[in-house]
């Protein structure tokens, strides 16, 4: 949840998480270097949004308020790292759709397979 995009690889195996640094993190100031050896988790940080210019850091990057950073781990890893930097959240477990078509009713026997409570809201448009 802490995070703004997820992307999987390997069958679920290996995810790069996307999300804003704060201004109360505790990643703030320090460099990507100082961050491997402070957290214990096996992760990269592979890019760095700042403004408008995006970079692929190196270990003497200093990381500020506001970046948005993209980092690289096994999804094990990546709750580790979020618990690490304290900016782990409980995960979703209780989804609203909106819709009632085929792709609502698929959807959600995904999610009910996957342990999410889910509840569809038909939203009706003709009136009789």
């Amino acid at each position: 949840p802490s995070a703004t995009k997820i992307d999987t690889f390997c069958h679920g195996k290996v995810e790069t998480v996307e999300f804003k640094v704060s201004e109360s993190s505790m990643l703030v100031g320090k460099t990507l270097h100082e961050l491997r050896s402070e957290l214990d988790a096996n992760f990269l940080v592979c890019g760095v949004r700042r403004g408008d210019e995006c970079f692929i850091p190196l270990g003497s990057t200093v990381i500020e308020a506001g970046d948005v950073i993209a980092v690289t781990a096994s999804d094990e890893n990546t709750s580790k790292f979020f618990k690490e930097i304290k900016s782990y959240k409980r995960p979703v477990k209780k989804l609203i759709i909106f819709g009632g078509g085929r792709i609502t009713y698929y959807l959600g026997e995904l999610l009910r397979k996957s342990k999410f409570s889910v509840k569809v809201f038909v939203l009706c448009t003709d009136v009789i």
